[in-house]
């Protein structure tokens, strides 16, 4: 279990790769971007009225892989060939050290999300998806304006209605995110 959990650790370091092409020197950690899509996958499930557990937990470990395998923005992905591959055997040699139904339990669900034929695992790929555009638009907000660009891209892969909804509340609306609460 302490080799697991001291791998997982590294989410905190590793640091996500797409936003620095547009200059942003301090990008975001895997484990902060987990962590918003897990919260995100929490919301669209529970509006898409499908199995709320199951999507966090799927968002939980859905960049697990990346750990070992380093974060690639869309560019480079399309260079790796075998980049699900890759992901679902470093996935698979981390949970190899967990109790074995834990392990088959996070490998499945990695499998669902990638495959994507599943609702909750649909909701998990717009969760995703929707934490990059509202990192996005705080970077736009930042000054960062080519990611205005990633917005209108990235925005036609949501699949779920509800997602929609979030997006175009996102895009209609005039809170400034790097505001915040305060």
């Amino acid at each position: 279990m302490i080799e697991f959990l001291s791998e997982i650790m590294m989410l905190k370091r590793r640091k996500r790769e797409g936003f620095r092409n547009v200059g942003v020197r301090e990008t975001d950690s895997l484990a902060e971007h987990i962590c918003i899509t897990c919260q995100i996958a929490w919301v669209l499930a529970a509006m898409e009225g499908v199995d709320v557990s199951k999507c966090v937990k799927m968002a939980l470990i859905h960049d697990n892989g990346e750990i070992r395998t380093g974060d690639h923005d869309w560019v480079g992905q399309s260079y790796l060939r075998e980049k699900e591959k890759a992901e679902l055997e470093a996935l698979k040699d981390q949970t190899s050290v967990l109790e074995k139904s834990l392990g088959e339990e996070m490998m499945s669900l990695y499998k669902e999300k990638e495959e994507g034929k599943t609702k909750e695992a649909v909701v998990v790929q717009d969760a995703d998806i929707i934490e990059v555009l509202l990192q996005a638009k705080i970077y736009y907000e930042s000054g960062y304006r080519i990611t205005k660009k990633w917005i209108r891209r990235i925005k036609q892969s949501i699949k779920t209605e509800s997602g929609k909804k979030i997006v175009a509340e996102m895009e209609q609306s005039k809170k400034d995110f790097t505001d915040c609460w305060w």
